[in-house]
């Protein structure tokens, strides 16, 4: 037995060579829900999932000159390094554009605003505008004026400028000599992409590290900080890894505190060793079975050792302390041994139903240790321990007297109404960012973006997809009914750069009409009389006159100019077109577009939250009435009389209502990782009650006393570790067990003697 326990520990092992964690956040989200799982793919395709963001800044001076060679240097350095490739000057051709826009105008002017020109230009306001455009061509830059005001007299452009309004994907911020400058003039902003995607980590830290060497060479006195998402996957992976290392050394050294103090016998170390072979076992057949392993579930792993060593204690102190022979101590032992791990395994098992992949690779993985250790504590740690009985040198935990026995289920009673009326005050918080790591550094930069350009990261995307003009009219729409409502800082679309086919088509031949029209022939007649008399030649407007004639629109891509800021606002899906429109993230926006008559995926970053904390509070509200179902029933089946049943949840009662009362009272959100730590605690909680009871029942000895406490000193190091990790997610489940355990371990050790007291037990027999 022992060569097969040794054959199969080199097995798992031998597959930990080959683990390599998951960065995955789909893990995250239940998968249950297609349309959750759904949004969240698609929130991943938001124009930053690639896009690289620096923020440049002197530390005193506003020296632009200087900046702008720091942005060379950081971007020459950066761009060497071959992992993405920063813009040091955004190359946008004003005259070029401007030039463009005005020879499409009759595509572009809107059909709808053509009547309003009528009373706009009047002869007087027609010879005000020929007088400007005279004193420009006369002006030192009238030379690259010249084609616009011949293509364009009346400067009806103006008209097509406001709508590009709305192509500014900064909120904030100003554009000058190729640069994009925080609106208070103290940072500028450079702009890129990379192909690493964000579950890449090594690419994360290839991208972090060539920031860190562009920096580096920096005149003194300037800063440059690296934004994007790879940055985040990397701190979270980076973080976990630390409090792997941090959480095995705090487990160790706690386990062996533990042992030191109350086994002192070296012969004892197959009782840690033994459990840590079956952890071990179970992590290397998860990763056998092809689960991806996330770093929150090896974490999990110190507290499934902690658990585990509960099942070899109850056999060392029972073998080691036995008045009987060893076979005869274990049959004892094993029917409410068997029940206490039967409840743990299936709090742990309950998870498998989760509707979060990672609440199930936790459960699967838990279960696994867990049925493992059972065995091995049952047929193998036996073998094992050969030393001869000793007697029990430190009393139990007594309680008797009516008196100290009325104290203590007053006192309990008085707590429990304590931590129930924190209970109350518990929320829930389904946001991701509340179980990520986010560095400091990397807030403190975030913050700076959106104080000097705006939020780029927190706005809600409104997704079009489908054929082509189908998807470029449904835009149109969407802009039109948008744009009355949000101002253009707060909206970015395509619609007025890039319209449909049909509407350019109709602004066409609207836009020919028009000038054939009395109204138009009139503007045309009264500009043809006043040009001669301002000194233009008969022929110097002919484009102008020109474009009166119907021609088919001319098919323009997104201008180049556009594609550093806007280009991931359009992708191709196949055959299909993928349109974004970006919007303030509001709690109207979604009253805004309930009629229905577009087909069209709303992505709030807000409104994702708000449904993930429903799902995370569904999933809850399943899991917990299951696994406290489960408990209850295998309680029952053990123990068989309702006063033994309640007296052994005593300690499941005080770690729950305990845990949701800390909680509240010290204002602690509850995320997917606290559902975890509810299941758990009542899994784990339950053995110590069943074991008490089992003991006053049966007449047992001061044995059982410390094999509780010191099984739930060994718990308490698991889960104490991981409430010391840096990570929320582990810090959630560590600290949320933590406090059930440890308001379970005293209810088991003090009220549950007091609520099941010796007469009672001899009037029952």
């Amino acid at each position: 037995m022992l060569l097969l326990v040794l054959v199969l520990i080199v097995a798992g092992g031998f597959s930990l060579l080959h683990l390599q964690l998951s960065e995955n956040a789909e893990a995250l989200i239940p998968d249950r829900d297609p349309q959750l799982l759904r949004q969240f793919q698609l929130l991943q395709q938001s124009p930053m999932t690639h896009k690289l963001l620096v923020v440049i800044e002197a530390e005193e001076s506003r020296d632009r000159a200087r900046l702008t060679e720091a942005a060379a240097v950081f971007a020459t350095r950066f761009n060497r390094a071959g992992v993405g490739r920063l813009q040091t000057r955004l190359q946008i051709d004003l005259p070029g554009l401007l030039q463009q826009l005005v020879v499409e105008m009759p595509q572009r002017f809107p059909a709808a605003k053509l009547p309003q020109l009528a009373d706009e230009l009047s002869e007087e306001e027609i010879g005000l505008r020929l007088q400007e455009a005279r004193d420009e061509l006369l002006s030192p830059v009238g030379l690259g004026s010249k084609v616009l005001i011949r293509t364009d007299p009346l400067r009806l452009r103006q008209r097509l400028f406001d709508g590009l309004a709305y192509t500014n994907l900064l909120g904030r911020g100003q554009f000058r000599g190729g640069y994009l400058w925080s609106e208070d003039g103290k940072g500028l902003l450079l702009v890129g992409k990379t192909d690493i995607q964000l579950t890449d980590v090594r690419g994360a830290a290839a991208l972090e590290q060539a920031a860190r060497a562009a920096a580096a060479e920096l005149p003194p006195g300037i800063k440059a900080d690296l934004l994007c998402g790879q940055r985040y996957t990397l701190a979270n992976a980076m973080a976990i890894k630390h409090d792997l290392r941090r959480i095995g050394l705090l487990v160790s050294a706690g386990l062996l505190l533990v042992f030191g103090l109350f086994l002192r016998d070296w012969r004892a170390l197959p009782v840690l060793l033994l459990p840590l072979a079956g952890v071990v076992l179970a992590l290397g057949l998860v990763l056998l079975s092809g689960v991806e392993l996330s770093g929150i579930t090896l974490g999990f792993g110190a507290v499934v050792l902690g658990v585990a060593l509960d099942y070899g204690l109850h056999v060392f102190f029972a073998l080691r302390h036995r008045q009987r022979e060893p076979e005869q101590v274990l049959a004892e032992l094993s029917r409410p041994l068997l029940c206490g791990a039967l409840t743990s395994i299936g709090a742990f098992v309950v998870l498998l139903s989760s509707a979060l992949p990672v609440q199930r690779q936790l459960g699967w993985f838990a279960a696994l240790g867990l049925l493992l250790a059972l065995l091995l504590a049952l047929l193998v740690l036996p073998l094992l321990l050969v030393a001869p009985p000793q007697p029990l040198e430190h009393p139990d935990f007594p309680t008797k007297g009516p008196g100290r026995r009325n104290l203590l289920l007053a006192g309990w009673g008085l707590l429990l109404l304590v931590a129930l009326a924190g209970a109350i005050r518990v929320r829930i918080n389904g946001d991701l960012r509340q179980i990520s790591l986010v560095p400091p550094q990397l807030a403190a930069t975030e913050q700076r973006l959106r104080q000097g350009w705006g939020d780029l990261r927190g706005r809600a995307m409104l997704l079009l997809e489908g054929e082509e003009e189908e998807v470029r009219q449904q835009n149109e729409v969407l802009f039109s009914r948008l744009r009355d409502k949000l101002s253009p800082g707060d909206l970015v679309s395509l619609a007025p750069l890039l319209p449909s086919r049909a509407t350019r088509t109709a602004n066409r031949a609207a836009w020919s009409s028009f000038w054939h029209g009395a109204a138009g022939g009139r503007i045309a007649d009264e500009l043809r009389r006043q040009a001669g008399e301002h000194g233009f030649a008969p022929t110097a407007f002919a484009p102008f006159f020109a474009s009166f004639e119907a021609q088919a629109p001319v098919e323009r891509p997104l201008p180049a100019c556009f594609e550093p800021l806007l280009g991931n606002l359009e992708q191709r899906n196949g055959e299909k077109l993928q349109i974004l429109t970006l919007a303030a993230d509001r709690p109207e926006l979604a009253t805004l577009l309930q009629d229905g008559q577009l087909d069209m995926t709303l992505l709030s970053p807000r409104l994702f939250r708000a449904e993930l904390s429903g799902a995370v509070k569904d999933d809850f509200f399943r899991l917990a009435p299951c696994a406290g179902v489960m408990v209850l029933l295998l309680t029952a089946l053990l123990l068989r009389r309702a006063r033994l049943v309640i007296a052994a949840l005593a300690p499941v009662i005080s770690g729950v209502v305990a845990m949701f009362g800390i909680m509240g009272w010290a204002g602690i959100a509850f995320n997917l990782f606290n559902a975890v730590a509810t299941v758990l605690v009542i899994g784990l909680t339950i053995d110590y009650g069943i074991f008490m009871v089992w003991r006053r029942q049966h007449g047992g000895d001061r044995v059982t006393d410390r094999a509780v406490l010191v099984s739930g000193l060994t718990t308490l190091a698991g889960f104490g570790s991981l409430a010391l990790a840096s990570h929320p997610a582990l810090f959630a489940i560590g600290i949320s067990v933590l406090i059930g355990i440890g308001a379970a371990v005293p209810t088991a050790l003090w009220l549950v003697p007091a609520l099941v007291p010796e007469r009672v037990l001899r009037e029952e027999k």
